[in-house]
């Protein structure tokens, strides 16, 4: 199950990352700053690719770890729900930038912003 949560995490990038090539017209279009800092750099293609080659090599030291290090059913159960929670997100990411219309954890993140703001 951890492998397959992070083959999860690892392929809802993917989409994250291919929906966002679609979407990109011009460096000006990306919403994240730092990636839109990125872009102007060293481009759009190449920003795209680097943020995935980190991905992957983020997810392959967290089970390296896991399984070196903390190899306990907890810790288990907490990467599964880590990794569901962070493929979630991407998942809505890759929706939003496919569809042009803001997804359903954006939405509710800004319902609770404005409601924390008063």
């Amino acid at each position: 199950m951890v492998y397959l949560s992070a083959l999860v995490v690892v392929t809802t990038k993917l989409l994250d990352c291919w929906s966002t090539w679609i979407r990109i017209g011009a460096v000006k279009d990306e919403m994240n700053g730092l990636a839109r800092v990125l872009m102007e750099k060293i481009g759009i293609w190449e920003t795209i690719t680097v943020i995935f080659v980190i991905e992957i090599v983020v997810v392959a030291i967290s089970l390296w770890m896991l399984y070196l290090f903390f190899n306990s059913v907890l810790v288990k159960l907490l990467f599964i729900f880590t990794a569901s929670f962070v493929a979630s997100v991407q998942l809505a990411v890759a929706q939003s930038n496919y569809t042009k219309r803001p997804n359903v954890i954006s939405k509710s993140a800004g319902m609770l912003l404005r409601r924390l703001k008063g």
